[in-house]
């Protein structure tokens, strides 16, 4: 069915029922005959949320009373026109979307009027404020784990710091709590973009320019110093850690900046980076600083190249002297250490043969102070004894011997066997 513009008391007045008129033949209109229709009655009672109920309309014949209200009638469905079925109604339309809305806001004001009415408001309101107010002194509760702290402000003023456990503030916006955590480590980085990033770009102390990324990880130790002595403790720490790092690599070489062993200066970047956090206030500690990476600008990068390359040649042909120059050096100790025990050796044994030989000379002194002659004579016997044992020796028998003797060549030999000669009768 169609939507139409029409509220519901047209609707009540369009399902009443209309006074009938004269008759055809009847008494003139304001000729009313005694027993007449009289008008309806006008409708007693306050009106309802849904309006008043329609006013019953005059009837012919005899005189009555007011008939009772009844809701008003349906309208009879209509038949199909001739010539086929009944087309669908239309859809609605916005306007009859806006009608429908209007109607529902008429009513819904009449049922809040009606409300408004009664006593009943009042002891809802009362109890919509109380869980209100339950609801925001509740919020107040908190919990703080391990390892965190809650600091808590009056009006966005510092008034204290809560500990491990549950714990209470005053509702918002009277007091506010913020939880920081005093045991997890937390990391910036400084120079993420490489040779690209202008803030990685820093003098060397032999003017050469490098471009330094490094990491620094600290841990809060006084939140209340972290949140107030501090504008912005992020970008403090990333300051003093930009500045450090410049004073740092500035009193080093090129060579050790790029070299593979940056302790140095990482310990001295967290030692200055502490000292002026500790000036500031900021409440925190550094725990380490770790250079991630140190390279040349761009511009140089190949030159650079290149002259690494040349640094480690001059690196490795340093290392290979070393190597020979103290494998040089342990074969010469070792040579002197071999001629050295060898003299040690010879000096005991020549030592000790001059003493063995002056305690028998002494022993042979004291013999021939005893025995002169037999002394002699031993002396002789041991010194051809001694001689003889190493020497060729040809013993001749001259008795008999009429022809000279022939000697063999074996006889001039050195260290030759002894040869005895015999004469030609062979008789020794």
């Amino acid at each position: 069915m169609p939507w139409s513009d029409h509220s519901d008391d047209d609707d009540a007045k369009a399902a009443s029922p209309k006074p009938a008129g004269p008759k055809a033949g009847g008494p003139k209109a304001g000729g009313a005959k005694p027993g007449g229709a009289k008008p309806a009655p006008k409708p007693s009672g306050k009106p309802g949320p849904w309006g008043a109920p329609p006013a019953p309309g005059p009837t012919a014949g005899p005189e009555r009373g007011p008939e009772p209200t009844r809701p008003p009638e349906r309208e009879a469905p209509r038949k199909p026109p001739a010539g086929g079925p009944r087309k669908p109604p239309n859809p609605p339309t916005a306007d009859d979307l806006t009608i429908m809305l209007r109607r529902w806001r008429q009513r819904a004001t009449a049922e809040f009027a009606a409300l408004q009415t009664s006593h009943a408001l009042p002891a809802i309101a009362a109890g919509v404020a109380g869980v209100a107010l339950a609801l925001w002194v509740g919020s107040g509760f908190f919990l703080v784990r391990t390892g965190e702290q809650g600091v808590v402000t009056t009006f966005g003023a510092f008034s204290r710091v809560a500990s491990v456990g549950p714990n209470y503030h005053l509702p918002v916006p009277i007091e506010r709590m913020e939880l920081v955590s005093t045991s997890a480590l937390q990391a910036i980085t400084v120079g993420a973009g490489g040779a690209e990033d202008p803030r990685s770009l820093m003098p060397t102390n032999d003017g050469d320019i490098v471009a330094v990324n490094f990491t620094v990880q600290y841990r809060i130790t006084d939140p209340r110093r972290y949140l107030f002595e501090v504008k912005d403790p992020v970008e403090a720490i990333r300051a003093a850690a930009e500045s450090a790092i410049r004073d740092a690599v500035g009193r080093s070489t090129y060579a050790q900046v790029l070299g593979g062993d940056h302790t140095a200066i990482q310990d001295r970047t967290r030692a200055l980076m502490q000292a002026v956090l500790n000036r500031y206030g900021a409440g925190v500690s550094i725990v380490d600083v770790q250079i991630v990476a140190a390279s040349p600008p761009k511009e140089v990068t190949p030159d650079s190249v290149a002259v690494a390359a040349a640094r480690q040649a001059v690196q490795a042909s340093l290392n290979n002297a070393a190597v020979a120059a103290a494998k040089a050096a342990s074969d010469a100790r070792g040579a002197a250490t071999k001629m050295r025990i060898e003299a040690e050796a010879y000096s005991a044994r020549v030592t000790g043969d001059a003493q063995g030989e002056t305690s028998r000379f002494s022993q042979i002194d004291e013999e021939y102070r005893r025995a002169p002659a037999i002394t002699k004579n031993r002396l002789y016997t041991e010194t051809m004894e001694r001689i003889l044992t190493h020497a060729n020796k040809v013993i001749v028998d001259a008795r008999g011997a009429a022809t000279p003797i022939v000697l063999p060549p074996e006889a001039f030999r050195a260290h030759g066997p002894s040869v005895e000669a015999t004469t030609p009768g062979g008789f020794p």
